[in-house]
């Protein structure tokens, strides 16, 4: 019966998780700093810049990883402190240290998945909260202000949430073929990608 289906040799997740992690190798470069950014440009930035969608790949997988409300409550935590930090940060007078920030939630969020530890709810979506408004924060030149900059949020927030949207599915589908070592190895590979950040 279909129920009993089990993918052999299970290629279809791995090759999820992989092109979850590969796809924000294609480029370096963020786009959407001009003078005029849209929708599109928004839409690419996440994309492009490796930090960010390690990031949310690992945020997802995180997600999935937890299970429970965590599932649904992290992205959505994500999301919405990504908005907040990107229209807040000229109105507070900056975000003190985004990148670092950045930067700390790729080997943090990864490290999570890797070690496949659960912390408390109220404590991950702390880390989320902070992570998300570094990230907010550090695209906040592009966003503030003017009717092209909500075009370009609406495009950082369609991106930010296929990226989790991926890992939350790619997270929940190793879980439900009884592959999780598989989440641990993508964790490695968010931590990897950390690191060459640095280099």
């Amino acid at each position: 019966m279909i129920r009993h289906f089990r993918p052999r040799p299970g290629w279809v997740p791995a090759a999820c998780l992989l092109a979850a992690l590969c796809v924000p190798m294609v480029a370096m470069a963020h786009p959407g700093h001009g003078a005029t950014p849209g929708m599109a440009d928004g839409f690419l930035h996440p994309f492009t810049g490796l930090d960010h969608a390690l990031a949310l790949l690992g945020a997802g997988l995180w997600a999935a990883q937890a299970g429970g409300r965590a599932r649904w409550a992290i992205p959505g935590v994500f999301l919405l402190m990504l908005i907040a930090g990107a229209t807040g940060v000229r109105s507070v007078g900056g975000f003190p240290g985004p990148e670092p920030l950045v930067l700390a939630s790729v080997f943090v969020l990864g490290g999570a998945v890797l070690v496949a530890r659960r912390a408390p709810l109220g404590v991950a979506l702390m880390l989320t909260a902070i992570f998300a408004a570094a990230h907010g924060a550090a695209h906040g030149t592009s966003v503030a202000g003017g009717e092209v900059a909500v075009g370009h949020a609406v495009g950082l927030l369609l991106a930010s949430a296929c990226l989790l949207g991926v890992g939350v599915a790619s997270g929940s589908w190793a879980i439900r073929i009884q592959r999780e070592p598989w989440l641990r190895w993508a964790g490695a590979g968010i931590v990897a990608g950390g690191l060459f950040c640095l280099a």
